[in-house]
């Protein structure tokens, strides 16, 4: 009895360290004051977009037709797409776009990581880019991206995170989920990190990058979890990532379990692996040189599973409950702690509710909801136990 007490214990405070964690920086993102960006400046900046596709004939035209309505001076960025090993007419859509592409056909290096890899190394082969901007192939972006981008590089940002949102909330309730999710993401955790100066993990589109970053760290990140395999590098060797709040990418998210499962499984799983390959060394690490950016990256890894806290705290309540019905003491002060917690973390679930914005076709949605994040824990086991999807697979949408 006392050894399980004991478990109990510590599984409880390790789940208030990490909603702490959270709550902080939701603090810091609605008390903290904005700080004020001078905006009054010529563009000047050169950028690259890359935008790598594989099999994107049916989405890739809007996302250069967003592109190439960005408000910036033309002469100053190029778009080049990267045909990975398609099998579709991605080139010729994209061709007759009147944007660079670039095909790419490999039969031992798939997937978005090599990709990049690839268009890196041909952008850096001539001085035009100053900053290499990577979007998918189904996303748009805000008109101002490059001059967001363009003010945070004046002020030395080396490489910056834009807003990644869902442009379909209202599509189902598994995209009004998603919203909901987004919003917690690049609000109460990203933007309170930004406003204290520390760094955010790169979310695989909307990523900028100044040259210099890789004419110093070469990008060999293959994994499905490629950008925050990158990101870990790169607060590895002291760059850290800013995030932007103001510059935007949206994407359509599926609309049914069928259609996000692949693209779920292969996020968890990727993301997975990477915790576990990095995240305690980061915070050992990180103690070890006095850097609070390798402190906090190792903790944010750990915590960013939040449907996997959810079902940490569903077992702390399940476990302290059941030892309090056999005769444990401390367990009826234990289920207290626990439903305390369980309480807190439905106050921050619904601060992205709040953000995300409430109407009566949402209301409907909650009601539901609970299917849908169980849906999502299972997606967050099946990435711990590394059920893992290495191929490059085009979501269904």
């Amino acid at each position: 009895m006392i050894f399980f007490e004991f478990l109990l214990i510590l599984l409880l405070l390790f789940l208030s360290c990490i909603l702490g964690y959270l709550l902080f920086f939701s603090l810091v993102f609605f008390i903290a004051p904005r700080r004020n960006i001078i905006k009054n400046i010529k563009p000047e900046t050169r950028f690259v977009i890359v935008v790598p596709a594989h099999n994107e004939e049916k989405m890739i035209a809007r996302t250069l037709a967003s592109l190439k309505s960005i408000d910036y001076p033309e002469h100053l960025y190029r778009i080049i797409v990267i045909a990975d090993n398609c099998s579709d007419n991605t080139v010729e859509v994209a061709s007759a776009e009147s944007v660079e592409v670039y095909e790419r056909k490999s039969i031992t290096d798939l997937g978005k990581g090599f990709a990049l890899s690839f268009a890196i190394d041909k952008i850096l082969q001539d001085d035009f880019a100053q900053a290499i901007v990577i979007v998918d192939a189904d996303t748009i972006v805000s008109a101002n991206l490059l001059m967001e981008f363009e003010y945070k590089l004046r002020e030395g940002a080396l490489v910056l995170q834009a807003y990644y949102g869902v442009l379909n909330p209202d599509a189902s309730p598994l995209t009004f989920l998603f919203d909901v999710g987004n919003k917690i993401e690049n609000l109460l955790f990203y933007a309170g990190k930004s406003k204290i100066g520390l760094s955010a993990l790169l979310r695989g589109t909307g990523m900028c990058f100044a040259r210099s970053v890789f004419e110093r760290v070469k990008w060999a990140s293959y994994s499905v979890a490629e950008d925050v395999e990158f990101a870990v590098e790169l607060v590895k060797r002291n760059i850290p990532i800013h995030f932007v709040k103001n510059a935007f990418v949206f994407a359509d998210q599926p609309l049914t379990l069928a259609q996000a499962n692949s693209q779920r499984i292969r996020w968890a799983s990727g993301n997975s692996f990477v915790t576990k390959m990095h995240a305690l060394k980061l915070i050992k690490d990180g103690f070890v040189t006095r850097s609070m950016q390798q402190i906090d990256a190792g903790i944010t890894l750990i915590s960013q599973s939040r449907p996997l806290l959810l079902m940490l705290l569903a077992a702390a309540l399940v476990f302290s409950y059941s030892l309090a019905v056999i005769g444990s003491q401390i367990a009826v002060n234990l289920t207290a702690w626990a439903v305390i917690l369980c309480l807190i973390f439905g106050l921050y679930i619904l601060m992205g509710i709040f953000l995300s914005g409430i109407t009566l076709k949402r209301l409907m949605y909650l009601l539901i909801m609970p299917v849908y994040a169980v849906w999502l824990v299972s997606i967050s086991i099946a990435g711990i136990f590394g059920f893992r999807l290495s191929k490059w697979v085009r979501t269904q949408r």
